[in-house]
């Protein structure tokens, strides 16, 4: 009878980890609020940007499952929620960064990790320079080394 009992939780513990490797976590971001982007690699201007990050998580098994999400830079997401079997949970998360980053999230199954996802922010190169910026000589020998006709103003 012990042995009976060992395979039957041997078979409960292997039906259990088939399930938690059915569940998954993908995160993406984007600049409109409340919606999921299709990307989790983004370019922003330099300066606070609000984004929008998404997590879904998706469960390929065919038993619930009950999970933690959490963000290392964002921290709890989703807390003891179960997902159905072919199901996907979704979560909008609103913030504003500011400057480059990097973040992941982490799917865990009984306090296990069992899957992550990362997303990233990156600030444009720098600014493109304005005329005033260049200053007119500058913009003229530019021009004239192009080929351009320069004509010589005087300011009267």
């Amino acid at each position: 009878m012990k042995t009976r009992v060992t395979l039957v939780i041997a078979a409960v513990a292997v039906s259990a980890g088939a399930a938690l490797a059915q569940v998954t976590v993908t995160k993406t971001v984007g600049t409109a609020p409340g919606i999921c982007a299709s990307t989790s690699v983004i370019q922003v201007p330099p300066g606070p940007a609000d984004v929008t990050y998404c997590y879904r998580v998706a469960n390929a098994g065919g038993t619930n499952v009950t999970y933690v999400l959490t963000d290392d830079q964002l921290g709890l997401v989703a807390g003891n929620t179960t997902v159905g079997p072919g199901s996907t949970d979704q979560y909008l998360v609103e913030t504003t960064v500011n400057g480059s980053i990097t973040n992941v999230a982490t799917l865990s199954v009984g306090g296990t990790p069992v899957s992550t996802a990362s997303a990233q922010v990156g600030t444009g190169g720098a600014d493109i320079p304005t005329l005033t910026d260049l200053g007119l000589v500058a913009l003229g020998l530019a021009l004239a080394a192009a080929g351009a006709v320069v004509m010589r103003a005087r300011a009267i």
